[in-house]
């Protein structure tokens, strides 16, 4: 995995980590260090701090570089970084193109202590600069390019707003570090979507749709009968959304051609698809004019608005939505340009819950939450099946108990593990925010106690747990450990330290438990991860929870991490979850038949996420 902070945000980081003994700097040598890829993007006040005019300097690039142009080649370094996100030979590559040598000079100069490095271009500062090129803007002729030098400027001083610095203490709490890494962690660490887009479909086709009476009676009271999107059937907007992926993804050395496509010619091949695809782009892609507009949200581009815009250093997480929405821009001749591929995935992916979302009628949005938290409950428990069968007599699920019920059990003999499974997505504000305070507000609503104070998934696993202990539910043996884990769709609960902060709060819930482990946090993608090397004997659930525990504390990094070590400390290959890697190739025949191509095409290969 990798994640991009600022140097004073990296500082706080490393000062907990330190604390913690997760890693050590060695006064002889190098870093000794196992943890995700960091990297820290430079400001322009990091290399010249001396000055105060960043902001005009800013405003004057805007006035003069060519906007679409400049829009275009930052959508052509976003390319680049979302398919190599994490190498340092990239930077290297983007920073002798596009800086001028003292300014290349500088950002050696101030390059971080290892295992961190120093970088010019990142995704959400190209973002930041992209909106400021169509809200601000006045060089609107598209015959003019923008000077290669000029580019790297823009995105110096477009890193200055994009998001405000860290409110930290000297030793920051488990609660402070995730409020500050949570706010980026989901864009900079995608999805493994072969991995995705076979749960989305299995979710969306099969269970959505089917007989099960509690999903039925949900179903029923928004009406939710058939799926669509911008008019498109599901299978529709699916293929075409994947089609554009496949040609962005390609490895190529064409350079900027590869985010521009010509719809008219695109499916020249495939007339059955056209329509599609224009039905797609109608709803997905917009004119300068339209994202301007959208992103303006009805007030003035001003000069003005700018300083007020750059003094908040909040801009971003209003815009966010807009770019991650509409990830595709049309030109006046007709072309469009993909102005993020990662955001053009995550459509598919994380983004259609919230498309179909937003679609509804607010008074039906929280029955909706409602009827795909049990969507979400079923898929889990689906997928525990298929690698525990009823005949091994491992997994048992909805077992009810006098305080409460388990959503499944994992039964090891002297190794029980309670599993609480909850989709629950946190707020944008929650997330972006960076402050801790409203984090902790959201994740108390969404996983420890509601609203109406109903206890949720934290409170649940200690009673569950509990009651596993009392021996109120069944189990092969008297067990020697439990182990309480929550899974959950939310992406940000991999992100450094919010395991460790659910952990607290579990730990208030399960005063005086014996023999009850400390909580551990995954996402659904984590645990799909997980079950080829436990399935393997690679290693198991209860190698991967106790390689977490410090010191009776939870490490502050994510069960992918762990698994990571675990596989190169114990010299394993790399698994692939075989159940999802055949729905994702039943999928993509699919998607071909939805061309109109009958005949086998074998699909871009996908790597998965931070391997």
């Amino acid at each position: 995995m990798a994640q991009w902070y600022t140097a004073l945000q990296l500082q706080r980081i490393f000062e907990k980590m330190a604390g913690s003994g997760l890693w050590v700097a060695q006064s002889s040598g190098p870093v000794s260090y196992i943890g995700p890829a960091f990297a820290v993007y430079l400001r322009y006040s990091d290399l010249f701090p001396e000055s105060k005019d960043v902001a005009d300097q800013y405003w004057q690039l805007l006035q003069d570089l060519p906007v679409v142009n400049a829009i275009g080649v930052l959508a052509a370094i976003n390319r680049i970084l979302a398919l190599d996100r994490s190498d340092r030979s990239v930077h290297e590559i983007l920073h002798q193109q596009f800086v001028e040598p003292r300014i290349a000079d500088l950002l050696r100069k101030n390059s971080p202590q290892p295992p961190a490095f120093a970088m010019l271009f990142h995704r959400l500062g190209n973002i930041v600069a992209m909106r400021d090129l169509l809200l601000y803007g006045e060089n609107r002729n598209t015959t003019t390019d923008a000077t290669v030098q000029q580019i790297g400027l823009l995105a110096l001083c477009a890193n200055e707003f994009v998001e405000s610095d860290p409110t930290l203490t000297p030793v920051p709490t488990n609660l402070e570090i995730a409020a500050q890494v949570i706010r980026s962690w989901d864009i900079y660490n995608p999805r493994d979507l072969a991995y995705a887009l076979a749960r989305m479909h299995q979710i969306l086709a099969r269970i959505l749709p089917g007989k099960d009476p509690s999903v039925t009676a949900l179903r029923d009271r928004i009406g939710m009968n058939s799926l669509t999107v911008d008019g498109l059937a599901l299978s529709e907007f699916v293929a075409i959304a994947f089609a554009m992926f496949a040609y962005g993804n390609a490895a190529s050395t064409e350079g900027m051609s590869r985010v521009i496509l010509e719809p008219a010619g695109f499916f020249r091949e495939f007339s059955r698809a056209q329509p599609l695809l224009d039905r797609f782009l109608a709803g997905r892609a917009l004119t300068v004019e339209q994202l301007t507009g959208k992103l303006a949200d009805e007030t003035p581009a001003t000069h003005e608005r700018f300083l007020a815009d750059t003094a908040g250093k909040t801009a971003l997480k209003v815009s966010l939505s807009v770019f991650r929405q509409q990830p595709l821009l049309r030109f006046g001749d007709g072309r469009v340009i993909i102005l993020d591929l990662q955001f053009l995935t995550d459509l598919v992916t994380t983004g259609i819950y919230w498309l179909l979302f937003d679609a509804l009628p607010r008074h039906q949005r929280e029955t909706f939450r409602e009827l795909w938290g049990r969507c979400f409950e079923f898929y889990v428990t689906g997928l525990l099946r298929q690698f525990y069968p009823s005949r091994a007599q491992i997994l048992s699920a909805d077992i009810e108990f006098a305080d409460g019920q388990i959503d499944a059990l994992l039964d090891f003999g002297a190794d029980v593990f309670v599993l609480e499974v909850k989709s629950s997505l946190l707020t944008e504000t929650a997330k972006r925010s960076g402050d801790p305070a409203v984090l902790a507000a959201d994740i108390e609503r969404k996983f420890i106690r509601n609203e109406r104070g109903a206890p949720k998934a934290v409170p649940q696993l200690a009673r569950a747990a509990q009651a596993v202990i009392r021996g109120d539910v069944r189990t092969a043996i008297r067990p020697l450990r439990v182990y309480p884990v929550l899974i959950t769709d939310e992406p940000g609960c991999e992100c450094l330290a919010f395991n460790a902060y659910l952990n607290e709060q579990f730990q208030q819930e399960a005063i005086d438990l014996t023999r009850v482990r400390p909580l551990t946090v995954m996402s659904v993608n984590e645990c799909e991860e997980l079950l080829p090397y436990s399935a393997a004997n690679a290693f198991s659930w209860a190698d991967l929870c106790e390689s977490r525990f410090v010191n009776g504390q939870v490490s502050v990094w994510s069960v992918h991490q762990a698994i990571y070590d675990l596989r190169h400390g114990r010299n394993v290959e790399m698994a692939r979850n075989r159940c999802l890697l055949d729905r994702f190739d039943a999928i993509y025949r699919d998607i071909l038949r939805t061309y109109g191509v009958d005949q086998a095409v074998p699909h871009p290969i996908i790597t998965p996420a931070g391997k």
